[in-house]
């Protein structure tokens, strides 16, 4: 299973969401033959959501995010259900929901020693809230691309940045 998410991941990094998609509900479907119904150690809905918005399929995205989140409240983890907030918002039919989304993704990981998905959850709630035109999403870009760097996650702190200073990705 864990080499199942493992190719799902490295399709979705070289550009390749339809096998990333098809990977990572495989590897769902393999947990749920094992009776594994919580979200478990290997995040695959919120990576089957990913490549759905990548491929433009939102209802999918959509109702699989909520299937994420609906799972990871029950299981009870604060840091799967903020990673799994995050991933929901990036399918989230509308903009108000999608901030919703997010700001509950950083209240709940700011309490977790999730660091870097709290970075990732900050950073986009930040560049969210500046595309809508709020100036406060400057704070929140900021303090994600800081936290970034300090998870030597360099290249998504850099992004944040170039964000940041309105240069483009």
């Amino acid at each position: 299973v864990e080499y199942l998410h493992s190719r799902g991941l490295h399709a979705m990094a070289r550009g390749r969401p339809h096998e990333a998609l098809r990977l990572h509900l495989a590897c769902g479907e393999h947990l749920a033959a094992r009776g594994v119904a919580g979200p478990s150690w290997l995040p695959w809905r919120d990576r089957a959501v990913l490549a759905h918005v990548r491929l433009g399929q939102l209802g999918p995205a959509w109702s699989l995010a909520r299937e994420a989140v609906r799972v990871a409240r029950a299981w009870g983890a604060p840091g799967r259900l903020g990673a799994s907030l995050t991933a929901a918002a990036s399918a989230a039919p509308d903009p108000a929901v999608r901030v919703g989304l997010l700001r509950e993704a950083v209240d709940v990981l700011t309490a977790t020693e999730s660091a870097l998905e709290l970075a990732h959850a900050q950073i986009r709630l930040g560049a969210t809230l500046l595309a809508a035109g709020d100036r406060n999403g400057r704070a929140l870009l900021a303090a994600g691309a800081q936290l970034a760097a300090e998870c030597e996650a360099t290249a998504i702190a850099m992004r944040a940045r170039q964000r940041l200073t309105g240069r483009p990705d």
